[in-house]
């Protein structure tokens, strides 16, 4: 009776294995595809807007189409990081001016855009976008899968009038 037993266990579990692995490593080559596919998109889009200083409104909902193509990805973050300087005093009363690094995010970017105006940057001044898909596909449900599809940044290089 065991070993019976022992057969059937060895046989169930040589099945799950020839027909489980092909499918896992079918499901992380389809996984490093999208990933990048994803890439070359936020690397175009970053350096086209590094190449020539602003982004309008067609160059995001382009973007934005692209990165929901398949509709698997839920989050994209666009930061704007910049330099400005402010006057302040120092320790004796005399003005200096102290650089001040600000930020902002895509929905600063909206707004400008929704105005019907393009998004302009100055020279020097940093784009990251982050490209997240959070709800991936995982063969163990009760563990999330968090995927960080994308992270690509640049300095502006040029900027406009």
């Amino acid at each position: 009776m065991d070993d019976i037993f022992g057969r059937v266990v060895s046989i169930f579990i040589a099945v799950c294995i020839m027909f489980g692995m092909p499918f896992i490593y079918m499901t992380e080559r389809a996984k490093s595809a999208r990933q990048m596919y994803i890439l070359s998109e936020v690397t175009h889009f970053v350096d086209s807007v590094s190449n020539i200083g602003f982004i309008d409104g067609e160059m995001m909902r382009s973007f934005y189409g692209e990165m929901s193509f398949k509709g698997s990805v839920d989050s994209i973050t666009i930061l704007h990081e910049s330099d400005e300087y402010a006057e302040a005093e120092n320790a004796y009363g005399e003005p200096e001016y102290v650089r001040v690094k600000t930020y902002h995010d895509e929905t600063d970017i909206w707004s400008v855009i929704e105005r019907g105006e393009d998004y302009k940057f100055l020279k020097g001044d940093y784009l990251k976008v982050t490209v997240r898909e959070e709800n991936a596909f995982s063969l163990f449900p009760f563990l999330e899968d968090e995927t960080v599809m994308a992270v690509y940044g640049g300095c502006i290089k040029y900027e406009t009038d």
